[in-house]
């Protein structure tokens, strides 16, 4: 049993690093957050990443072959982890940068993460994404206090988008 354990916490720093990595070479969201390209950037972006996800899921499913009380502390620890490492992350891009900068930066990170790594967790990680995504709230909140994230999945996000008939009158 203590071998399985010892694996799996290898595994779960490996799953934190490659978690963390979906913060890499992030498009700005005022690029693809709009209705005609919203689609086709999500499916895009979830296709690039269901490696991690898959990575994430197995990892889920052998602590679920765990005894008992193993079972919710492995899975909780893991969920942390890899909250822990994407939040970490993001503090230290965003706390590299200087003046107006940082702001900037956090604020397209904070978009980034709703409308891509919410919606993907929970669309990829069905067993596991409302709650990874909770802990992701929980930690983004301590890496940049005041700062409050909602998550919600692709079509609630989508189903945001307004469409504008006839014209504006100025009134």
């Amino acid at each position: 049993m203590n071998n399985i354990i010892e694996k799996l916490q290898g595994e779960k720093e490996l799953l934190a690093k490659e978690f963390a990595g979906l913060l890499k070479d992030n498009q700005d969201p005022k690029v693809y957050f709009k209705k005609k390209k919203y689609d086709e950037y999500f499916e895009k972006y979830c296709s690039q990443h269901k490696a991690v996800f898959e990575h994430i899921t197995e990892c889920w499913e052998e602590i679920s072959k765990l005894d008992g009380d193993d079972i919710v502390s492995n899975q909780s620890e893991l969920l942390y982890k890899l909250a822990y490492s994407m939040s970490e992350a993001a503090r230290v891009d965003v706390e590299a940068l200087k003046g107006l900068k940082k702001g900037s930066r956090q604020g397209e990170l904070n978009l980034f993460i709703v409308t891509s790594v919410f919606p993907c967790t929970l669309k990829l990680g069905k067993v596991y994404g409302e709650e990874l995504c909770k802990e992701i709230v929980n930690e983004w909140g301590k890496a940049f206090p005041g700062t409050e994230l909602g998550y919600a999945d692709f079509d609630k996000l989508k189903s945001g988008f307004r469409s504008f008939w006839g014209f504006f009158t100025g009134r």
